[in-house]
C-alpha cells in the first residue's frame, strides 16, 4: 500500500458540527480499503486567494495508507461535499531505504 496526505480546506461558515460530518465521511471513506494513520487540524488560516468570495479556511491533513484506484473516488467525494472549498491529495514518498 502507498502513503498518502489529503489536505482539505473547509470553509470558515461551517459549524463544528458540520465539519465532524465531512471528516467522518472522507473517514468512513478511507476506511474502507485504506486505513487512517492521522488527522491533523492546523487551524484557520488566511487563504492565498479568494475560493467562493472567503478569505479563510480551516486546514485539515489527513495522512493514510491507501490503494492507489481508490484515491479517484476520493477526489470525487472532495468535491461534492458542502463545505470544502479545496483539496489536495499528494503520495509522500517512501522514507524507508533512504
Amino acid at each position: 500500500m502507498n502513503k498518502y496526505e489529503l489536505i482539505i480546506i473547509v470553509s470558515i461558515k461551517t459549524t463544528e458540527d458540520t465539519r465532524k460530518e465531512i471528516l467522518d465521511s472522507i473517514r468512513n471513506y478511507i476506511s474502507k480499503e485504506g486505513s487512517i494513520l492521522n488527522i491533523e487540524n492546523i487551524g484557520e488560516k488566511n487563504l492565498a486567494y479568494s475560493i467562493r468570495k472567503q478569505n479563510k479556511g480551516i486546514y485539515y491533513i489527513i495522512t493514510f495508507n491507501d490503494i492507489p484506484n481508490e484515491i479517484s473516488g476520493l477526489q470525487s467525494l472532495c468535491r461534492i461535499v458542502e463545505g470544502i472549498l479545496k483539496y489536495i491529495v499528494v503520495k509522500k514518498d517512501d522514507e524507508e531505504g533512504r
